[in-house]
């Protein structure tokens, strides 16, 4: 083995014309491989880390009548579907193997309305009912408050995110500020700047019929965009509470709700920040209009016949009165005995963990209890994020696999021009007695010592790219750019499992591209030799 080596490094400086073209396309190939496994394995983990520590936890269990296991669902279904064995279900979940935290929250959409009797939609919106302080401990604080309180619980308040808060703006003109607090002019004037950019323009252009041309630079900049936000911000109309009207619920109602503070999330906030405002659990409730749904509000046939028939508003204050009535005797309930629509699971941390197996095997559970509910893995509940976490990560498999294979074709035929070239060489060695498997293991081990070179080289440029990258911590408020780094951060992975299979694709380019050369290689006989001089 020494001596082939010997005899391979010297035959490598003999033809370096050769050699260096074929190290640079190892190298490129190693870099190129390298850093995009980096950056999937970047993704994975900052989804993964991302979002089950700080959203949905590894499992998500929910009703089986729900369509698709999107958490966020669809807009084509606003139905709201309770968990009908609830209690049962946190029962036996909780009796699994590895279980850390079993989080049940409520999630729904509705409608943002006026206080106006004619009922005007401002807009829509998501609610999640939580046990704030269980949510919080368990996901690391995630929802974190910029203005204002977070909610009491048992108390009709809402954490408003601060970019539904933009929505809501945007389409409305009014700012919402927590109960009791002032308006904040610096949030006020970063969220405005996009509506101060038009009112910009319309300055220049009055300025250009003027025939009194301003900068457009001047007028765009930020110092003039916040001024411009500053003398508007007395004029605008401020919001302390919203009124929510529930949808999907069989006895979805409307309710107002105090803004206690505005929030965004720690992680993803691009991403996720425009979904739900935060609720406590038992509003949630009242608000979609159920309670625990083993205990449903009861409508005598009188009241559900009134309900039915056309009447006059003061009519059916009586039956509204009593229904409500019923519904907050049913509140305070907690977490523990009333109703909900997703159970969160997380596992215990320090296990790697197959997650579609466990899903798996709680679903038998579930159906063999027979129990309203179907778990999936957080990739699924993710919907959209965890669709394009697989989607980035078969692009770089594809282009990987692409590029080594132009590159093993590139190589191949480098290593087939030199074995040609190299005939006489090659038979003279076999006249003195050098066996065909000599000659076959010269050219591998010739190539073998080119792509370890060349590809550790390329690996180590990798890993010194990866550790510079993750120092300077690039970061982005842009949502496409949050899916592409795997959260708020640009975070390359460049491990041990990371350079193990770089060094697997890379020993099985090199012996693929090798092979056909170092056969011809091997053919050659003394004869050729001979006649080809």
């Amino acid at each position: 083995m020494e001596l082939l080596l010997k005899i391979a490094w010297r035959n490598l400086w003999r033809h370096k014309g050769k050699s260096i073209v074929i190290g640079i396309i190892i190298f490129v190939g190693a870099l190129i491989m390298s850093a995009g496994f980096s950056m999937v394995a970047g993704l994975e983990k900052g989804i993964e880390k991302n979002i089950v520590e700080s959203f949905f936890g590894h499992i998500v269990v929910f009703s089986t009548n729900r369509s698709g296991d999107d958490m966020f669902g669809n807009m084509s279904d606003f139905n709201i579907y309770a968990l009908k064995d609830a209690q049962k279900a946190q029962t036996v979940i909780r009796s699994q193997k590895d279980i850390d935290a079993v989080i049940p929250i409520g999630i729904g959409m509705g409608m943002v309305i006026s206080e106006s009797s004619d009922m005007n939609m401002s807009g829509f919106c998501g609610l999640i009912g939580i046990d704030v302080a269980e949510y919080q401990r368990v996901f690391n604080t995630n929802i974190v408050v910029i203005e204002g309180r977070m909610i009491t619980p048992g108390k009709q308040e809402t954490v408003v995110m601060q970019r539904i808060r933009k929505n809501f703006y945007s389409a409305n003109s009014y700012w919402v500020t927590p109960m009791n607090v002032p308006m904040n002019i610096s949030n006020y004037c970063e969220t405005a700047r996009d509506q101060m950019k038009m009112r910009a323009m319309e300055r220049f252009k009055k300025a250009a019929k003027a025939k009194k041309p301003v900068a457009m630079a001047s007028l765009m900049s930020t110092t003039n965009l916040d001024a411009m936000a500053r003398e508007l911000a007395p004029t605008i109309e401020q919001k302390s509470n919203i009124v929510f009207m529930g949808m999907g619920g069989e006895y979805a109602t409307d309710i107002k709700l105090d803004v206690s503070g505005v929030a965004r999330y720690r992680n993803l906030d691009a991403m996720l920040g425009d979904n739900f405002n935060v609720v406590d659990i038992d509003t949630y409730r009242q608000a979609m209009g159920f309670l625990h749904v083993t205990e449903a509000v009861k409508v005598n046939k009188s009241d559900a016949a009134l309900l039915s028939a056309d009447f006059d508003a003061a009519d059916t204050d009586a039956v509204l009165a009593s229904v409500k009535e019923a519904q907050e005797k049913k509140l305070a309930e907690g977490t523990t005995g009333g109703a909900y629509t997703h159970i969160l699971v997380k596992l215990k941390p320090g296990k790697k963990y197959d997650l579609n197996k466990i899903a798996k095997q709680w679903n038998d559970t579930f159906k063999k209890e027979k129990l309203d509910c179907k778990a999936v893995t957080w990739g699924k509940a993710a919907g959209g994020i965890g669709q394009w976490t697989f989607f980035f990560r078969m692009v770089v498999i594809v282009f990987v696999g692409f590029l080594y294979f132009v590159a093993a074709i590139i190589i191949m035929n480098t290593l087939s021009m030199a074995a040609m070239e190299r005939v006489t060489e090659i038979g003279m060695m076999r006249a003195v007695g050098a066996q065909k498997s000599f000659i076959l293991s010269m050219f591998i081990a010739e190539t073998a010592v080119l792509a370890a070179a060349a590809g550790a080289l390329g690996m180590f440029v990798t890993a010194i790219a990866t550790a510079v990258v993750r120092s300077m911590n690039i970061t982005s408020e842009n949502p496409f750019a949050q899916l592409f780094f795997g959260g708020d951060s640009l975070m390359p992975v460049y491990g041990a499992g990371e350079i193990i299979t770089s060094i697997v694709l890379l020993t099985i380019v090199t012996l693929l591209s090798t092979l056909y050369p170092a056969m011809l290689a091997r053919k050659i006989t003394p004869l050729e030799a001979i006649a080809r001089d």
